[in-house]
């Protein structure tokens, strides 16, 4: 009875309000206008998407209204096609870019190496030699070769009677070092070398192998800096994560090192560029932070890239046998040997494309 008193109540309360006893069906109603209302958006590529914070952090942000540099959507970064009378969405190729060129931004790259790739190698393999050293098994004392070289290395300061590098006698050179104190061995071409390096690099992660860190040097123009955004590219379009490193401005900064630190050590792949461009006296403790840095790394199987302009008797000067026991035996030294300035090469292929040169 209790029950068919509160029908009855509830009954005549709606009696008494049609507001509540049509809320049902105008709720009803709504919800199918709203449906209707997304349904004729989609049809129409007229919908708007909002990303949450969370994506935006990750990397993901909105591209709604602007404009598709490859004319394939309407600036949404979405394609919609009609298939079997049914709306089929997918992304388009601007919003992958977009998505992409902000992973790069948070791992550090330069906006000038977002460009950058493996398969761009190719066209400075001409201009590009790669050697492997490999330590002589009886090698001249270092301390030997640097006394012999006459060089203020820490700032490369020549002899006063000499008027350019170039008029050095032989035993100033650098190579001269290396030839006493390294066996060279020539590598594939840079392109071929360096996409190997990186599938290697691949396998070794998945199998929770020993990974390879590679201590790059050479001459400024060496594209040393651009192929390790190509690789740190490489490792983002793989969905893994990369950072990228410049020595003196961490050094320089304490407090970016310590909002660094963390990313530094878990990041799939970190490159260390500038190494020696940030010397001087007061570096001591941030030295050891990026040594412990390293050493994690290398205990975590994470592969390291180091860059550098300097040949590794200067880096051995300049950071002493302490330091440099982080790289000996852990890291491959490879000089990359550049013909002409490869930064103009790849400046002139950028302005190349641009219409007024038509």
């Amino acid at each position: 009875m209790n029950e068919i008193k509160d029908f009855q109540q509830t009954h005549q309360d709606s009696a008494s309000n049609p507001t509540n006893a049509d809320e049902p069906l105008k709720q009803e109603t709504s919800s199918k206008e709203t449906i209707s209302n997304m349904m004729n958006a989609i049809k129409n590529k007229n919908i708007h998407f909002e990303l949450t914070e969370d994506e935006k952090e990750d990397g993901y942000f909105n591209v709604t209204n602007n404009k598709c540099r490859f004319g394939n959507c309407d600036g949404t970064g979405f394609i919609y096609t009609k298939v079997n009378k049914r709306w089929k969405t997918s992304e388009c190729k601007c919003r992958q870019e977009l998505i992409l060129n902000r992973k790069l931004y948070n791992a550090q790259i330069e906006p000038e190496f977002f460009d950058s790739s493996l398969t761009k190698l190719s066209d400075i393999d001409d201009y590009l030699t790669l050697y492997r050293l490999q330590p002589r098994e009886h090698p001249v004392p270092l301390e030997d070769v640097i006394q012999q070289l006459k060089l203020n290395i820490k700032t490369r300061k020549k002899p006063a009677n000499v008027g350019s590098w170039k008029e050095l006698p032989e035993e100033y050179h650098a190579d001269t070092y290396i030839d006493m104190y390294y066996s060279r061995v020539q590598q594939r071409k840079a392109s071929e070398f360096f996409t190997g390096y990186i599938n290697s690099i691949f396998k070794r992660i998945e199998n929770n192998q020993k990974t390879i860190n590679l201590l790059l040097f050479g001459e400024p123009g060496a594209a040393k800096s651009y192929t390790s955004s190509a690789i740190a590219k490489t490792f983002l379009k793989k969905g893994k994560t990369a950072f990228y490193v410049r020595m003196k401005k961490l050094i320089d900064n304490p407090k970016i090192l310590e909002e660094s630190i963390q990313t530094i050590k878990d990041s799939e792949i970190c490159i260390f560029d500038e190494l020696g461009g940030e010397y001087h006296k007061e570096t001591k403790w941030a030295l050891k932070q990026i040594q412990d840095i390293i050493k994690m790394r290398q205990e975590q199987n994470l592969p390291t890239i180091v860059i550098t302009n300097l040949y590794p008797h200067e880096l051995h000067t300049l950071y002493k046998q302490k330091v440099m026991s982080i790289f000996n035996g852990k890291f491959l030294p490879i000089h990359m040997v550049n013909s002409v300035d490869l930064r103009i090469h790849f400046q002139l292929n950028d302005i190349a494309g641009e219409d007024f040169l038509l």
